[in-house]
Order: structure tokens, then sequence, then C-alpha cells
């Protein structure tokens, strides 16, 4: 009984593992190869959900997972001119530059002027689940932003520019799309413009347009230049008008300075004149003492001296000054017999 249950035992472990065995062979036998080519890759996506990215190489796709299917769609005009909507269907996707082709639509220039425009984009995918998953249809907003760039590019340009000058537009179209298709996995490289093709009618009335603008813009700059002309003149002139008000009060106070030192000066020579005129006094007083002059001159001297010194010092407290002459000077000097020179002894 022992041994008939183990021999049951061991069928078990081989039924297992032979069904094991069966499974693994299926889910083998259901797995694919997948051969990317150089310069292209592809997103997986395991139960309908982002998985991986496969660029150049080959892979082994497990039954649960399938690679992303992408509908993109663009403009293309065929060779009668009529355009029409591309569709791009597919799992690859192309990492080198690759083409885009912008079929013609109207711009306007700086000067006013519709230009039909059309050219050639070079782009390239540096991020495949972000150009994958970020926007619904890649190509289709690639051609919307590069429009929106040549409208710009164009706004800031004239005539002769968009028909002479395809080199600075194309850098310039460039750079303005870029800036529109930032984080979203894809880069302009460059962008060919084909042909501009402007209405001769529209643009020589255009033209004549923008002429009268230019000289109506003319008219009012010169009108400005000479408003400003003028102001700078008043402003001059009240510059001046300060200037000279400046020059006139430094000069009445350097006249008010010259009066002030004259008046110092004036009084400065009348206190050295009232000095020399008291010494003079004080030397005829010595004198007169000397010559034996009676007691009632001496006295009479000395009071009108102790006079003019009182009535001096009451000048000077009234703010003024005061000048005493002897009405007999002379009569006193004669008595004395010592007259001044070019006195003569007559009187």
């Amino acid at each position: 009984m022992v041994r008939e249950s183990a021999y049951t035992m061991v069928e078990i472990i081989v039924i297992v593992i032979f069904v094991l065995f069966v499974i693994v062979l299926m889910i083998y036998s259901a797995c694919k190869i997948v051969v990317i080519p150089h310069g292209e890759a592809t997103v997986v996506e395991s139960w309908g959900k982002y998985s991986r990215v496969m660029k150049a190489g080959t892979y082994l796709l497990y039954p649960w997972e399938q690679l992303k299917q992408v509908e993109w769609t663009c403009l293309e005009e065929d060779s009668k001119g009529r355009v029409y909507t591309k569709k791009f269907v597919g799992t690859m996707l192309r990492m080198t530059n690759a083409e885009l082709d912008m079929p013609p639509f109207d711009c306007m220039t700086e000067d006013g002027i519709r230009a039909s425009v059309n050219g050639t984009m070079l782009y390239q995918i540096t991020d495949v689940k972000t150009a994958v998953y970020k926007v619904l249809d890649l190509l289709a907003y690639i051609s919307q932003a590069a429009r929106q760039a040549i409208r710009l590019v164009s706004s800031r340009h004239c005539a002769d520019d968009m028909t002479g000058h395809d080199d600075t537009l194309s850098t310039e179209i460039v750079v303005q799309t870029n800036q529109r298709l930032v984080d979203l996995g894809v880069e302009c490289t460059s962008f060919l413009i084909q042909n501009v093709q402007m209405d001769d009618k529209i643009m020589k009335a255009n033209e004549d347009a923008f002429a009268k603008k230019k000289s109506y813009e003319m008219q009012i700059q010169e009108q400005e230049a000479d408003h400003k002309c003028q102001m700078d003149q008043l402003d001059h002139q009240r510059r001046r008008g300060i200037e000279l008000r400046r020059i006139e009060k430094a000069t009445q106070d350097h006249e008010l300075e010259a009066r002030k030192r004259d008046s110092k000066s004036k009084r400065d020579i009348r206190a050295a004149d009232w000095s020399v005129e008291q010494a003079y006094l004080k030397s005829r007083y010595e004198q007169m003492k000397t010559s034996g002059l009676d007691s009632g001159d001496i006295v009479n001297l000395e009071v009108a001296q102790e006079w003019r010194r009182g009535m001096e010092s009451i000048g000077k407290g009234a703010n003024s000054r005061l000048i005493y002459v002897p009405s007999d000077v002379y009569g006193m000097r004669l008595r004395s017999g010592k007259l001044l020179p070019g006195e003569d002894t007559v009187s």
C-alpha cells in the first residue's frame, strides 16, 4: 500500500511539471520577436499602459504587450495645387530628421501686404514617450506651430525682406517654432521657404499707403522735433534767467561787501584822524604848559577837552559822531606865539 501511494505522488509531480512546461511553451510560442531598424523607435504598452521604449535592436514581445500605434495627420499639396489631409498610421517612429511639407497659406507683412508662403520643415523626435503621449496628433500640432511662427515673423518684416532674406527668415521661424514645441519631445531643426507670392495690385496699393504712412510719420517726427527745440529754448532761457538772477544777486552781495569794507575803511580813517588830532592837542597842551600860559587858558582848554569827550561818548551812544572846533583856536595859537606851518601872523 505504501509503494502504490508513492507511485501516485510521483505521477502527480510529473503531471504538474508537464503542465507547467506546456504553459511556458505556449507563452514562448505566443511571443513575438520584434526587430527595430536603425534610426527608429517604438513604444510598448502592457495591458493598455505604457511599459517601455524600444530603440534600434531585437526584442521579445510578450503576449500581454503590444506596440503603441499612432495616428497623425498633416496637410499636403498635390501636383495640381490642391491641399489634402495626409494620415500617418504606424508603430515605428523615425528618430532622425523627418520632412514636413507646409502647403501655401496667407500671412500679412509689416507693411500690410498679403503674402502666400509655403516651405518644408525638418523636425526630429527627441523624446519618444513625450512625443506619443503629450499630444494626440503631433504632426498637426507641429504644422500649426510652424504657421503661427511664420505669421509672427512675417508681421515683423516688410515685403522686400520676405522675398530677399530667406536665410534670416528661416532662422527666425525655427526659433519661434521651437518656442512653441517646448516639452513636446520634438525639435524643429530647419525650415526652407520654397515660395513667397504676393498680389501685385495689393502690393502697389499697400506701397502707396505705406509711403503715405511714412510721410505722415515724418511730419509727426518733424513736429515733435520742433516742439522739442522750442521746449529746449524755453528751458535754456529759464536756466539763463536763473543764472542772470544768480549773477545779479552775487553782484549785489559783492557791492554790499564793498560798501561795508569802504565804510569800515572810512571809520578807520576817521579814527586815525581823531588819534592824530588827539595827539596834536596833547602836544599843544604840553607846549602851552611849558610856554607859561596863564592858568585860565589851561583851565579853559581842559574844560573844553572834557566837554568834548563827554559829547563824544553821548554821540557814540546815539550811533553818531560829534566834531567840536574851538572858536578862537587861532587866537590861542597867536598868543602862544606858536603858529602852524602856513599860518600868517596877520589875521
